[in-house]
């Protein structure tokens, strides 16, 4: 590796604050410079710091302003980055939801983003590296399913960092996408700042046009994190990389074992992966599939019976009890008790729920 691929990364990192900072002091600067004369009789102490960097060398003024532009910048960036979030939180919806919108016009958004960006891209080569890693594990490829795609996406920055050994030019690639992402989403609020401040000395027009660059600019960042999550999303499918979360969770699952009658139900499924994903320090994905484990069981099973009565309806409510007795053998198996008693809650909601759409169902056909 040559000197000049391990110093890049270093000077992307301080570009994006640096230049953050920049602007915000422009930006101030064209704002109170036309009231210097206020200011300065109301704080004395300026005309003093004034005479006081009159006899600083430019070279070393140049260097704290540089300093005091870095240290701006690295203290204000995150409220750039919080509101451009924000403003792009629907595209990243639109672009990674898995379901087709009901309403009009969420469906042409919906049509609008995946038209610009084709997220089969990176999500087919991630699907195929999950089902592979259960497959290889020797665990039945449906299991896969339970493992959203959305848990590798989520620390692909991670995963990145093995690209610096295995290939370092796919990684140098990687980090020039992910600093000009984040170089575009920490300037874009301050360059409008400079336009408002702009504007109040020359003429309003400065304010849209400042405006729409910096949109532009920020509206760019989505495209260049699709391609970072794309370039990953390859690598990992090559075998380049590995996602150790994915690696462990399904390592623990195989040596869990599966319960006995997880092929006819959806709920032991759920059940068996959310212990894999407690014991792999996945507490939050643990407490979804426990709560998925409740609904499914008794969708399952009392759904199914709910219309039935008398003998019919008691054997429903048998079959529920004990698979639901099933599902608790498996956390108690497994020493998941905080599991359990999250499995205990959701299956008494879940319960009660279906117990009153039974109720509203009989008082329409009374």
């Amino acid at each position: 590796m040559n000197l000049f691929a391990a110093v890049m990364p270093g000077i992307r990192e301080a570009r994006t604050p640096l230049s953050v900072g920049a602007l915000w002091m422009t930006a101030a600067f064209l704002a109170l410079a036309p009231h210097w004369t206020v200011l300065s009789n109301r704080l004395p102490g300026l005309d003093w710091l004034l005479l006081v960097l009159a006899e600083v060398p430019e070279l070393y003024l140049l260097g704290g302003a540089a300093f005091l532009a870095y240290l701006i910048g690295a203290a204000i960036q995150p409220v750039s980055v919080t509101f451009g979030k924000r403003i792009l939180r629907p595209f990243y919806r639109a672009q990674r939801t898995m379901s087709y919108p009901e309403k009009k016009a969420a469906r042409a958004f919906f049509s609008f983003v995946r038209r610009r960006l084709n997220v089969t891209e990176y999500l087919g080569p991630i699907t195929d590296v999950i089902m592979n890693a259960y497959v290889n594990a020797g665990l039945p490829a449906s299991l896969s399913l339970l493992y959203s795609n959305e848990k590798v996406l989520g620390h692909i920055d991670a995963t990145a960092l093995q690209l610096w050994k295995a290939e370092p030019d796919q990684y140098q690639e990687y980090d020039r996408l992910r600093a000009e992402r984040d170089f575009r989403r920490g300037v874009w609020l301050p360059l409008i700042a400079v336009g408002v401040a702009l504007s109040a000395l020359v003429t309003w027009w400065l304010i849209p046009l400042f405006a729409v660059g910096g949109l532009i600019l920020l509206f760019q960042t989505w495209g260049l994190d699709h391609r970072r999550t794309v370039l990953i999303s390859n690598a990992l499918f090559q075998g380049l990389v590995e996602d150790a979360e994915l690696k462990g969770t399904v390592r623990i699952l195989a040596a869990l074992g599966l319960p006995k009658n997880w092929r006819d139900r959806e709920s032991l499924r759920n059940a068996i992966t959310a212990v894999a994903f407690a014991k792999a320090g996945d507490f939050d994905g643990a407490d979804e599939l426990t709560w998925e484990a409740a609904e499914t069981a008794v969708e399952d099973i009392y759904f199914l019976g709910e219309d039935a009565q008398g003998r019919a309806r008691r054997k429903a409510q048998r079959a529920l009890a004990e698979l639901a007795e099933e599902i608790r053998a498996v956390y108690r198996d497994n020493d998941e008790l905080e599991s359990l008693v999250v499995f205990d809650s959701r299956f008494v909601v879940a319960k009660e729920r279906l117990e009153k759409r039974r109720a509203e169902r009989a008082a329409l056909l009374e």
